[in-house]
């Protein structure tokens, strides 16, 4: 057994240990509380007829809880190791080996909140992308797969914190590696669903910019409906994540608690988008270079505006009905008049 470092040693190892890394994550949490109850008013007084309101809401809710226990049980870890070892050498014992059974629970906040991370940029993928279930097979297995290693590594972090001499935690420890494929499997879901969120974005912007046609559900730029529909955050925190954790940098705590925190802030920003009504409808996802459907046939006849419908045997788009109402004539029966 190697013996107890020196104060002098003690010291010079304190100083390369991340302490501020639970500081950056409190005050990240402290933003994403704002976000948080923000996004929940905005949730809350959305119509009633939203069958998604009660389902936002939860997910918000578990999203923020494990972010907050996460931050919670670092910052705890660090003010404990501090009030009960003082300046004494056994302080750098108490910093890198924290109560296991807090740690566990920081384990089991952060693996859940990146597989419900996981799970919604797969189902905004599958959205975008005219609700078409061959482009999110790939995801949709990656996800499955990384829920069994986390739930394997889970195991063996469990088994080891609660008896580390037993018999049963020795055979289970090498299930902690499962972390570690886990990771990875996130790492490619959101890569893939990031990746054809943005192509898909771009090119519904471009078809759109090229008929002249107004987004009248998406009036923000078009670079901030990229980064929030993507989670462009998310996928960058993740990345260099993985990197540093690839790379063994000591640095790698510093983004293991920042990403915490953008595991539940670049969903919730998702969220708030799509319950304010910023987020494009359904419709434009489905068939973005014709029969876009921006106005119901109510709706255009009430203020006299101009509907958008394909021109029989042109690529252009004229003046005339809604798009609703040329789904009950023929296309021989409709008279366009030009402006």
């Amino acid at each position: 057994m190697a013996p107890p470092p020196t104060p002098a040693q003690a010291a010079a190892l304190l100083q390369q240990l991340p302490l501020n890394s639970p500081i950056i994550e409190i005050f990240l949490n402290g933003l994403y509380t704002c976000l948080f109850i923000f996004s929940i008013g905005t949730v809350w007084i959305a119509p009633k007829k939203n069958r998604r309101r009660e389902l936002w809401m939860a997910i918000m809710l578990i999203l923020y809880s494990c972010a907050t226990i996460h931050s919670a049980v670092a910052w705890q870890a660090i003010m404990a190791a501090f009030q009960n070892h003082g300046t004494s050498p056994a302080l750098l014992t108490a910093l890198t080996h924290p109560n296991l059974q807090l740690k566990i629970l920081a384990l089991v906040a952060s693996f859940l909140s990146f597989l419900l991370a996981d799970m919604i940029m797969v189902w905004r993928c599958w959205t975008v992308w005219g609700r078409s279930w061959l482009v999110v097979v790939f995801p949709i297995l990656a996800a499955i797969g990384g829920t069994v290693c986390a739930g394997l590594g889970l195991a063996g972090q469990i088994a080891v914190a609660s008896n580390p001499n037993s018999t049963s935690a020795l055979r289970l420890a090498p299930l902690i590696r499962f972390s570690t494929p886990f990771l990875s499997l996130s790492f490619a879901v959101t890569l893939y669903t990031t990746g054809l969120i943005v192509w898909r974005i771009a090119y519904v912007q471009r078809c759109t910019a090229k008929r002249g046609i107004k987004n009248v559900s998406s009036d923000v730029a078009p670079v901030l409906e990229i980064l929030i529909e993507s989670s462009a955050l998310y996928a960058a925190s993740l990345f260099v994540f993985v990197v540093l954790l690839a790379m063994k940098s000591p640095k790698q705590n510093y983004l293991q608690n920042i990403h915490a925190q953008i595991a539940g802030i670049a969903p919730t920003l998702l969220i708030l988008r799509i319950s304010a009504g910023r987020a494009r409808r359904d419709q434009e996802w489905t068939s973005p270079s014709s029969g876009l459907q921006f106005a119901s046939t109510a709706e255009t006849t009430a203020t006299g505006g101009e509907g958008s419908n394909p021109d029989s045997g042109s690529d252009g788009y004229t003046s005339g009905p809604s798009s609703n109402s040329l789904n009950k004539v023929q296309p021989a029966e409709i008279d366009v008049d030009p402006e």
